[in-house]
């Protein structure tokens, strides 16, 4: 049986609240592999916040590139 990672959050849901997201949860969010995730941060096609050592995503930014709107 596969373990999951527990610090990924599923969904919109797991999200919400927050202003930022690690590589792996935007990767869960759009339903893409961790690399894919990866390379898309290096290319540039997936927006990132580089703070020291972290890469962050920012939420805003991943919602609109997907359509979705955020929550209140």
């Amino acid at each position: 049986m596969a373990t999951t990672d527990t610090r990924v959050a599923t969904g919109v849901s797991g999200l919400r609240g927050r202003q930022t997201c690690s590589i792996d949860e935007a990767a869960s969010f759009l339903g893409i592999g961790r690399s894919t995730a990866y390379a898309a941060a290096h290319d540039g096609s997936l927006p990132t916040l580089r703070l020291s050592h972290r890469l962050l995503v920012p939420l805003a930014k991943l919602r609109a590139m997907v359509g979705v709107e955020e929550e209140r």
